[in-house]
């Protein structure tokens, strides 16, 4: 019994053992497979909660209460989630290793399924709805997130997934500045897995600190054994450094490593692989003030250059192949560092030659240094000029009344078109989004799309406005359906003549600056003042000076420092809604003061000048008519005399003439359109050819059509207009001139004779035949012989 008592307590012992040995092996398994531990609280400034899987061993309690949540877990092996509000995760940061070093893959979760993040002991579950944004690792072997010394290690490689096309990957290189350790120098991203050569897509990216004297300030990491990712409400790219940065109001990942649109960034965006980069390559910041190191506008730049090139050898852009199609834009600031104040567009076919290295990658560009001279000293076919009497904020300049990414104005300077685009003429002055052709309320634009020189500027103390040098015209936009439109009438380089519109009423969301009603007008031509708006008409000798100030191009400090300490002295001052107020205490004789008079025409022709006058009669001046009505005021320059006559309403007479027609045969017909009145007449026009068939009915075919045909008074205009007829008979022209048609004259279409085949010899096809049929008797006969 005992023996048998002593049996049964071994027995007992050793299952208790067993149970003993075996509830340690599961926990030293448990701690084998990971740890879950959670933290919530706030962190600089934003509330966030934490989980932390620790895979392979366990997070003690020892370390939950002595060590911060980031040191629970390991950058090598375990994997942080972070959520920014109740009730879910929105990023997830899942670390392992690649070979011999540690690596990163960062994963958005999207916000309709951040609550279906589940998390575990040693392992986690995402729902469907989330990305990969990036998987990180150091380049060097035996290296890890922060060098031996601490310091950020910025020597990385990874991979990005393409946001414009799905499935595509980027090879991602970042490299440290070796004088610098702890900051990047260069970043590049190349598509590895290109899915189709001619389709328009981003394949290769890259940017560069190029100015040592902007500073390089690293923004608080949100795991600072990891020091390359942020969170912040929106994203400042004048803030500090963030190379990785979450943006909690839009919930979107960005990259910006070396940098992102401020001082000192040298950057390239190409939908080609090196070396024939294109579209915005490159795209270059400059600071010239180093006076705001260290200020809150430290990394705001003074300058910005912006390329839209497209080089020969590129299958992207406007489809004008075999030519590089190149247009740039210099953005600049004057003395508020915050705001851009003026832009210069220019564009034609130079092509950038210099073989630059960018980072581990060799492209053809301009370097960073020599660009906006580059840009700013060569002449070019066309031109643009926008000052932002109010300022525009941003980082990447004004985009506004631009030549570049504008496919019709590379047609026209390439000659595939016949005429300028209309929209610096007529651009939208209100329009929901960024457009080249859109000018925005407060901004002013001035045009050459004939330009051929190199771009200058100059400072006019009439209006007190910087303008483009041998500009065509420009515009204001005032607000309110109200632009103050300016020209050059006289053959020379300086704007002369302002005049103040009320654009035509449009509906929609889109107003287009149409030619309206003139509310003022103010000129400064052959050495006479001529005004006319609410306070009547002023005509009087007044020689002005137009041109006050040449300025430079800013392409360096020195360009610049005129624009931020010279400038700002001079301009403003001058209401654009009060053209009288121009006038000041100009000097010399009046030759018309009309107060209830109007100009509705002024014009600079090669004999001197042109005025159409509406007057009560109650004007005085020597040029003052006696009577109510409407006059013709004619200056001769070369008798410096001046003449004053009634003025017919237009009357327009047009001719039309060629040589004789021939069916089918192309034929340049030349119309002759002749104003016999006194008054300018304009409007849209029509050519039309009218034929009467053989069942009587009257066919009609348009020639051409013309938007806006002016004619002068006691003047004409001939046009040509290339057509090749498609019937014989009597052809009855006909000028339509809105609802009215004017009748131009009559050309008769000679018949074409046709060329007929002659019959065919009905001996030909059974000769043939004979002939086919003796060959293949030949051929068979020696084949039978050979074998």
């Amino acid at each position: 019994m005992r023996a048998s008592r002593r049996l049964n307590l071994g027995l007992g012992g050793g299952v208790f053992a067993c149970g003993l040995g075996l509830l340690a092996s599961c926990f030293q398994w448990a701690w084998a497979q990971g740890d879950l531990a959670r933290w919530e609280g706030e962190w600089n400034g934003l509330q966030m909660r934490v989980a932390v899987v620790a895979r392979g061993h366990a997070i003690t309690e020892t370390e939950r209460q002595e060590r911060p949540w980031w040191q629970w877990g390991r950058t090598n092996s375990d994997v942080f989630l972070f959520g920014f509000a109740p009730g879910g995760y929105d990023l997830v940061l899942d670390f392992g290793l690649k070979v011999d070093r540690p690596r990163v893959r960062i994963y958005v979760v999207d916000q309709r399924e951040r609550g279906e993040v589940r998390v575990l002991a040693g392992q986690y579950i995402l729902p469907a709805g989330h990305k990969r944004v990036i998987e990180l690792w150091p380049r060097d072997e035996n290296e890890d997130w922060l060098t031996r010394n601490g310091l950020p290690n910025f020597d990385l490689e990874g991979l990005v997934p393409s946001d414009e096309q799905e499935g595509l990957i980027f090879g991602l290189s970042v490299a440290g500045n070796p004088l610098r350790p702890g900051e990047p120098l260069w970043h590049t991203t190349r598509i590895i897995n290109d899915a189709g050569a001619d389709r328009g897509y981003s394949r290769f990216g890259a940017a560069v600190r190029s100015d040592p004297s902007v500073r390089f300030k690293l923004a608080d990491p949100l795991l600072p054994s990891f020091p390359y990712l942020s969170v912040v409400q929106g994203f400042d790219p004048f803030g500090d450094d963030r190379p990785m940065v979450y943006e909690l109001n839009t919930h979107a990942f960005r990259t910006t490593w070396a940098g992102f649109q401020s001082a000192g960034v040298y950057a390239f965006n190409s939908k080609s692989f090196p070396p024939y980069t294109d579209f915005e390559s490159p795209f270059a910041w400059y600071r010239f003030d180093a006076a705001r190191e260290g200020g809150p506008s430290g990394k705001y730049a003074d300058l910005v250059v912006r390329a839209d090139y497209w080089p020969q050898q590129s299958l992207f852009g406007p489809d004008v192949y075999r030519t590089t199609r190149s247009a740039f834009r210099l953005s600049w600031k004057g003395e508020d560092p915050i705001h851009w104040r003026y832009s210069l567009t220019v564009a034609g076919n130079h092509e950038m030659r210099t073989r630059v290295r960018v980072g581990d990658q060799v492209v053809m560009a301009v370097p960073y240094w020599d660009y906006p001279a580059w840009v700013a000293t060569k002449s070019w076919k066309a031109a643009t000029l926008v000052e932002a009497t109010q300022g525009e904020s941003g980082s990447e300049g004004i985009y506004d009344f631009s030549v570049e990414d504008n496919p019709e104005l590379v047609y026209w300077v390439n000659g595939q078109l016949d005429e300028p685009p209309p929209g610096y003429d007529r651009p939208y002055i209100e329009f929901p989004q960024i457009h080249p052709q859109r000018l925005a309320e407060g901004f002013r634009g001035e045009y050459s799309m004939a330009y051929n020189r190199v771009p200058e500027l100059y400072f006019s103390p009439i209006d007190r406005r910087v303008h483009l040098k041998g500009a065509q015209a420009g515009i204001w936009n005032l607000g309110k359906g109200q632009v103050l439109r300016s020209y050059n009438l006289e053959p020379d380089d300086y704007i002369d003549s302002w005049v103040r519109e009320q654009v035509p009423l449009q509906q929609g969301p889109v107003v287009i600056a149409e030619h309206g009603q003139p509310l003022e007008r103010l000129h400064f031509l052959r050495g006479f003042v001529i005004y006319s708006g609410p306070a009547g008409v002023v005509l009087r000798r007044g020689e002005v000076q137009l041109n006050g100030l040449e300025l430079p191009v800013p392409t360096a400090r020195e360009s610049w420092q005129p624009w931020a300490s010279q400038l700002p002295q001079l301009e403003g001052g001058r209401d654009p809604r009060r053209l009288d107020t121009w006038l000041g205490n100009l000097s010399g004789s009046a030759l018309l003061q009309d107060p209830g008079g109007s100009l509705s025409e002024v014009w600079s022709t090669p004999e001197g000048l042109r005025l159409v006058l509406q007057s009560r009669g109650q004007g005085r001046g020597p040029l003052a008519p006696e009577t109510a009505g409407v006059y013709v005021l004619r200056y001769s320059a070369r008798d410096d005399r001046w003449s004053v006559e009634p003025s017919p309403p237009p009357r327009l007479v047009a001719r039309i003439r060629s040589r004789p027609l021939r069916e089918l045969y192309p034929a340049a017909l030349e119309l002759e359109v002749e104003n016999r009145g006194g008054v300018s007449w304009s409007g849209p026009a029509e050519l039309v050819a009218l034929r009467t068939n053989e069942w009587g009915k009257v066919e009609q075919e348009t020639l051409e059509r013309w938007e806006r045909l002016e004619l002068m008074g006691q003047s004409s205009v001939r046009k040509e207009i290339h057509w090749a007829p498609r019937f014989t008979g009597t052809r009855e022209f006909v000028l339509m001139l809105g609802e009215r048609k004017l009748e131009v004259g009559r050309l008769e279409v000679a018949h074409t004779p046709r060329m007929t085949a002659p019959p065919p010899n009905p001996v030909a096809a059974p000769f043939a035949l004979l002939v086919l049929m003796l060959g293949l008797l030949g051929i068979l006969r020696v084949w039978k012989e050979a074998a």
